[in-house]
């Protein structure tokens, strides 16, 4: 699972932002397996939206150490100034 992890994880995230709408193939006219399938719905603004939201606590555990290490670098370069 380590070794194909990133593919895996690009391949789900481009099936969720750009379905592919495929016409059913099969080998057989009459093969029941893929009788079953239909074309992938296309995802809307709501659709989106709704990813983008789940994904919020992810992005602001990536954000805020950056955010913190700059805003301390921030306060120590006017800590300096005012000190100096």
């Amino acid at each position: 699972i380590k070794e194909n992890a990133p593919s895996l994880l690009l391949s789900g995230l481009s099936a969720l932002l750009f379905p592919a709408k495929k016409a059913a193939e099969s080998s057989a006219p009459g093969d029941p397996s893929s009788s079953h399938l239909q074309p992938a719905a296309a995802l809307g603004l709501a659709g989106y939206l709704s990813i983008l939201r789940s994904m919020m606590p992810v992005a602001w555990e990536i954000a805020r150490p950056i955010l913190l290490s700059w805003g301390i670098r921030r306060l120590r370069k006017w800590l300096h100034r005012l000190f100096k």
